[in-house]
């Protein structure tokens, strides 16, 4: 497996990942944009696309993951955890925040709860 910064090739199956987890939000225009406006780390192996991560980061202090998916197929294979260790080798020193529906998969990882997650819509 490696690990790379995204590709134009890779929207579609990135849609596709994002289809199965049901987040129906995310259109191929919304993530187009999305790949000018965070940074990605894509997990290839032989050719396929087994996961992905979307952050964010002031590189002084802080990146925000945005979302880490993994292909159904590929998980409790090591996928995400080697997408969070290249995306701390690209930012040494730096904090992680996020939040999470998978709260068991993070402090495995040896993260630790610092509060609750909250989200609000703007209107429009």
């Amino acid at each position: 497996m490696i690990i790379r910064h995204i590709k134009e090739q890779d929207l579609d199956t990135i849609y596709q990942l994002y289809s199965q987890e049901g987040w129906k939000t995310y259109t191929t225009e919304m993530i187009e944009s999305l790949v000018n406006n965070s940074y990605w780390k894509i997990v290839e192996d032989n050719g396929e696309v087994c996961g992905f991560a979307r952050y964010i980061t002031d590189h002084v202090l802080s990146i925000y993951l945005c979302e880490i998916v993994v292909a159904q197929n590929r998980r409790r294979q090591g996928v995400g955890q080697m997408l969070i260790e290249a995306i701390f080798q690209s930012h040494p020193g730096l904090r992680m925040d996020l939040s999470s529906f998978e709260d068991g998969f993070y402090e495995q990882l040896e993260f630790r709860a610092i509060g609750t997650a909250y989200r609000k819509y703007g209107k429009g």
